[in-house]
Formats: structure tokens, C-alpha cells, sequence
């Protein structure tokens, strides 16, 4: 969905004043939204992904953000735990967005909050 002429570019997010974040880069995700990335200044990672979609004018329970994104360091071990401990399967089995990008994998919170794992 891409963002109508007079629908302004969203501002850039930040963390509250001093939380000492700092706005580490953009990734547009085709025209439907953007991804915003921030981190802790002079650390190489973790970094806290912020999604804006376009032509969103508000949220109900279970959508009041697009995503979380969290990092892990073994993407099917993790998804094993999240069934075996939690009964949370994927939304899908794993992919990439990108051809050379992450493998990720989208899980739904009891809430519905949808969690990246990547």
C-alpha cells in the first residue's frame, strides 16, 4: 500500500530522552511500510526494530504495533522451545524477504501480538 501524496512521511522514531539510543538506519519493505532501526550508541547490536505501515490509522488489541523483531542465535531451536514449552507454533514456516536476507519466522503472542524471529 503505498503512502497516499498528502499522507506525510512518518517521523523518525526515537527512544524517550535519555534512554541513549540513537536511529541506526531505514529499510523500506516494498510500499506497504518502512522498518526503523535504533540501538545503544557505540554497541554493534541489539537493535529495537520500530515498523511503520502505510495507510494505518489505528490499531485494535492484538494489532497496536506491527511486529517486535528479536534476534536469536538458533532460529529453529528457539521455534522447538516456543511449541514445546508454550504451545506457540509460526505463523509459517521460516523465510527470507530478501534473497541474500535473515531467515525469519513469525510468532503470535496469547494477546496476538505478532513476534519476529530472526
Amino acid at each position: 500500500m503505498r503512502p497516499l501524496a498528502s499522507e506525510p512521511r512518518p517521523p523518525r522514531p526515537r527512544l524517550p530522552t535519555g534512554t541513549g539510543s540513537e536511529n541506526r538506519r531505514e529499510l523500506p519493505i516494498r510500499d506497504e511500510a518502512v522498518n526503523y532501526f535504533l540501538g545503544v550508541p557505540g554497541a554493534d547490536g541489539p537493535e529495537l526494530e520500530l515498523t511503520y505501515n502505510f495507510g494505518v490509522s489505528s490499531y485494535e488489541l492484538g494489532s497496536g504495533y506491527g511486529h517486535v523483531a528479536v534476534m536469536v542465535d538458533d532460529l529453529e531451536q528457539t521455534l522447538a522451545r516456543l511449541a514445546s514449552e508454550h504451545g506457540i507454533e509460526p505463523e509459517r514456516s521460516p523465510y527470507r524477504v530478501r534473497e541474500d536476507g535473515a531467515l525469519i519466522c513469525f510468532v503470535r503472542d496469547p494477546d496476538s501480538y505478532l513476534t519476529i524471529c530472526d
